[in-house]
């Protein structure tokens, strides 16, 4: 579990580095990774301390990093496409936590 979030944050944040750097409309994308990242720590803490709301927590998650797959797919470069994998990796694992499929440490 910790594992597929912690890539996802770790994508996230790379790219988002990368595009804070000047250039029209990015903006959006930026917000979308930054919700992705945060909410696959979150949800990871959640997971792995047991928490009560971990599966509203997955769900969530799931959501957000599917849009910031969509959003990272609007850009059509190699890095991004790269780090929309990665999210929709995520989100699916998310769903798999919002359901009760993933057994919590």
């Amino acid at each position: 579990m910790w594992d597929a979030c912690a890539a996802c944050h770790e994508a996230c944040m790379e790219i988002t580095a990368r595009l804070r750097m000047p250039g029209p409309g990015d903006e959006g994308q930026i917000g979308a990774l930054l919700d992705c990242a945060e909410l696959c720590r979150l949800t990871a803490s959640f997971v792995g301390r047991d928490s009560p709301l971990h599966a509203m927590a997955g769900a969530l998650c799931a959501e957000s990093c599917q849009r910031a797959a969509r959003d990272c797919e609007r850009l059509d470069d190699p890095a991004t496409r790269r780090v929309a994998d990665i999210c929709r990796r995520t989100a699916d694992h998310c769903r798999r936590i919002a359901a009760g499929a993933v057994a919590v440490m």
